[in-house]
């Protein structure tokens, strides 16, 4: 960065009271929603009878460096330092419970219905092979288009698509996706091919912040979702599973967050045991609103996404099902085809989708550990089983180990109330935890490109 030049800017509280006015108006007037009017009205009329008189400000950031802002550059990009500038945007958002609207007006609204909401942070996982980024790009050029997702309503907004890694595999992916709907431009989908180092919160968090938003001022909208693909090569020189380094790039989205409005969505790997979640340390769950688990059915040649962590639980353990269409792009040098894939959704429209009633009370959920106990001492057997499979009498044995002060009625009941809200299915005398959702159909006759 270059030295600021003159006229020098103001100092103390005068240079920070501008910055909190100036990053009012800018993010109010820049996202709209759910900002009210005429709090965008009066923060624009207080930049108006405040007008900047510098070209510059020099910003201490952390790691002993120095960001240099141009007013007109977009939003600061990092917080005042003085504890009367924290207090008074910690003011502009405080609530009493009488001034929570009943009707939820003034909340950030939903992406996807049910499924994605404005400034939440949420990971797509996955082992290599199971069509994460094919997932991810697909959820972006829907957005993007303002289509539905699986069924699920949809809000359009821009995207900004960071491409890590293999950029030229996602551009051919987006090529792929005009072709298959010729009636969609992909206008809205704005990517970025380069790694942005999320534990460089001074350096390139900063840059990634100041460039969401200049682009929604050069385009007129805001940038409704960042999609960050993948985690691993966003976190230059950091360990996954270090909590601190992961902390760093959970906080970096909790910044686009609040100084953008968008939602982040991590593309990220799952560990070497696929049945633990996410790769790396537990400060990843813990930091994010929203988790898609993606597996794949390699018989079928087909793909599953499960929304396996969810802040208000209402669609959590949902899953859907897609495949991958082949589509020729061009021929090369040599003669060969070149081609990417589109995601063909497989599940049926989401209001049509059974979920499981709440598991209630305690009895249900001993049930449900004592299946789980089951499954893994008994449910990898070779006797004939399906795997996951357990008996009725080696679910009551676990129960019994650890519940065995429950009455008499205790397992049958919370058995048969298991069963009626399809949290557990019984088939002959073979006893499962299903999936949310069974879906039939016949293989797809196409090889997708991988």
């Amino acid at each position: 960065m270059t030295a600021a030049t003159t006229p020098s800017p103001p100092t103390g509280s005068a240079a920070d009271q501008w910055f909190a006015q100036y990053n009012a108006a800018h993010r109010l007037e820049s996202l709209r929603w759910p900002a009210d009017p005429a709090d965008v009205a009066e923060a624009a009329a207080k930049l108006a009878a405040k007008p900047p008189t510098f070209e510059n400000k020099q910003i201490s950031a952390p790691g002993g460096k120095t960001l240099t802002v141009p007013p007109e550059g977009g939003t600061p990009l990092v917080p005042p330092s003085t504890g009367q500038s924290a207090c008074e945007r910690f003011e502009s958002v405080l609530q009493s419970g009488d001034q929570i609207d009943a009707e939820g007006k003034g909340e950030p609204p939903e992406l996807v219905e049910g499924l994605l909401t404005v400034g939440t942070a949420n990971t797509m996982f996955g082992a290599p092979g199971s069509a994460k980024t094919f997932a991810a790009s697909h959820l972006s050029f829907c957005i993007a288009e303002g289509v539905s997702f699986f069924g699920f309503n949809v809000r359009q907004g821009d995207v900004l698509y960071i491409a890590a890694e293999a950029s030229r595999v996602v551009r051919d992916r987006m090529r792929a996706y005009r072709k298959e709907h010729e009636e969609h431009t992909l206008g809205r989908v704005h990517l970025l091919p380069r790694s942005v180092n999320l534990l460089d919160p001074a350096g390139d968090v900063d840059g990634l912040l100041m460039l969401i938003e200049r682009h929604a001022k050069r385009i007129g909208r805001p940038i409704v979702l960042v999609v960050i693909d993948t985690l691993a090569r966003s976190m230059a020189g950091g360990n996954e599973n270090s909590t601190e380094d992961m902390s760093i790039a959970v906080q970096a989205s909790e910044r686009i967050n609040e100084l953008t409005g968008a939602a982040v969505l991590y593309v990220h790997h799952c560990g070497k045991d696929a049945g633990k979640g996410a790769r790396g340390s537990n400060a990843l769950l813990g930091g994010v609103d929203g988790e898609f688990e993606l597996t794949k059915d390699a018989t079928n040649r087909t793909y599953q996404i499960r929304v396996s962590k969810q802040r208000d639980g209402v669609n959590e353990g949902v899953t859907f099902g897609f495949r991958l269409k082949g589509v020729h792009l061009r021929t090369n040098e040599w003669g060969k085809s070149v081609g990417s894939a589109v995601v063909v959704p497989l599940t049926a429209p989401a209001a049509h989708i059974q979920r499981a009633k709440p598991i209630s009370g305690p009895n249900q959920m001993r049930v449900m550990e004592a299946v789980r106990d089951a499954v893994a001492k008994h449910g990898g057997k070779e006797d004939g089983r399906a795997l996951g499979h357990v008996t009725r009498d080696e679910v009551k044995s676990e129960f019994n180990i650890k519940n065995g002060h429950a009455s008499k009625n205790a397992f049958p009941q919370a058995l048969t109330g298991l069963l009626a809200g399809r949290n557990l299915r019984q088939t002959g005398d073979w006893i499962n935890i299903p999936a949310p959702l069974q879906m039939t159909f016949t293989p797809p006759p196409e090889e997708p490109y991988e």
